[in-house]
C-alpha cells in the first residue's frame, strides 16, 4: 500500500508519524476567545444594584384587634374620680363662700347725716307717746357709729362692720365678719312685725358670700349676728316699747310709747 503522506526533509519522530497515519486530517486550532476588559468594582457593584429589583417596602404590622371585652381599666380610675368628686364639690363651696356678695356691706358709711343717739334719748325720756322716722342712710351712719370691730380671735366671728337694707315688711342685716383671716361677708333676711309691743324678727333666708342658705343653715351661721346686740342697748329698750311699726324701701316708722 502506497503511503499517502509524501516524504519531507523533516523526519518525524515514530509517536508523532503513528498518530498522523491514525488521523491524517487533525482538527485545527480554534482561537481562544479575547476576553473583555474587566470593569473597575466600584462600577460593577453599581449596575448590579441597578440591575437588581427594587425591594418591596416593609409592611408595618397591622394593629391588634379591640378584645371583644374592651380595654382594661386601671383599677385606680373609679376610685380617683370618685375622690376628686368629693373634693370637687367641698371646694366649690368654699370658694362661693368667700367670694364678695352683690348685696355686701358699704366700706365707708353715708356721710353728713343726722346723728340719732339724741333722738332715741328724747323718745326714750319724754313723757309722751313719740313717733320716730328713720331714713335709711342715717341708720347705717348710726350702726357704723356705734359698733366697734372686734378685736381678731383665732377661730372665732369678729365683727367687722354692719348695715341694713329695708324693703316692705322686711330687713336685710349685712355684716363684714373675720375668721381666722379670712374676710366673710354674712347677710340675714328678716321678716318684722310687732308681737306685744316688741320688735319681732324671723329667719327668712340668709347667705355666706355668694352661698345661699336656707334658714336650716342659717340658723346655724346666725350666732355671729348677736354680737351686734352689745353695741345697740339703748336701741333695743326703744323697739322693746313700741306701738306701732311700718318699714319701706327707703325709711322705717317707729311709734314709741310712754314708760309704763
Amino acid at each position: 500500500m502506497q503511503n499517502p503522506i509524501q516524504p519531507s526533509a523533516r523526519v518525524l519522530p515514530p509517536l508523532a508519524l503513528r498518530r498522523l497515519q491514525a488521523n491524517p486530517h487533525p482538527p485545527l486550532a480554534l482561537e481562544k476567545p479575547k476576553r473583555k476588559p474587566s470593569k473597575p468594582k466600584a462600577a460593577s457593584d453599581a449596575e448590579a444594584k441597578k440591575s437588581r429589583p427594587a425591594k418591596a417596602p416593609a409592611r408595618k404590622p397591622a394593629p391588634k384587634a379591640a378584645s371583644s371585652s374592651g380595654p382594661k381599666k386601671s383599677r385606680w380610675t373609679l376610685p380617683a374620680l370618685g375622690l376628686a368628686v368629693l373634693l370637687a364639690f367641698p371646694l366649690a363651696l368654699l370658694i362661693q363662700a368667700l367670694r364678695v356678695p352683690d348685696r355686701a356691706v358699704a366700706a365707708t358709711p353715708p356721710q353728713n347725716q343726722r346723728p340719732l343717739g339724741p333722738l332715741f334719748a328724747t323718745a326714750l325720756a319724754s313723757p309722751q307717746a313719740s313717733t320716730l322716722e328713720l331714713w335709711l342712710p342715717e341708720i347705717n351712719a348710726h350702726l357704723a357709729q356705734a359698733l366697734q370691730p372686734a378685736k381678731a380671735a383665732a377661730g372665732y366671728w369678729n365683727l367687722q362692720r354692719a348695715g341694713v337694707r329695708l324693703e316692705p315688711g322686711k330687713c336685710e342685716v349685712l355684716t363684714l365678719q373675720k375668721w381666722q383671716g379670712w374676710d366673710v361677708y354674712l347677710n340675714a333676711t328678716y321678716a318684722i312685725s310687732l308681737k306685744g309691743g316688741k320688735l319681732r324678727l324671723t329667719l327668712l333666708s340668709g347667705s355666706l358670700g355668694r352661698l345661699q342658705l336656707s334658714p336650716f343653715w342659717m340658723a346655724r351661721f346666725e350666732r355671729p349676728l348677736t354680737h351686734l346686740v352689745p353695741f345697740l342697748r339703748r336701741e333695743r329698750v326703744l323697739f322693746d316699747r313700741l306701738l306701732d311699726l311700718k318699714v319701706d324701701s327707703e325709711r322705717m316708722v317707729l311709734s314709741v310709747r310712754i314708760t309704763g
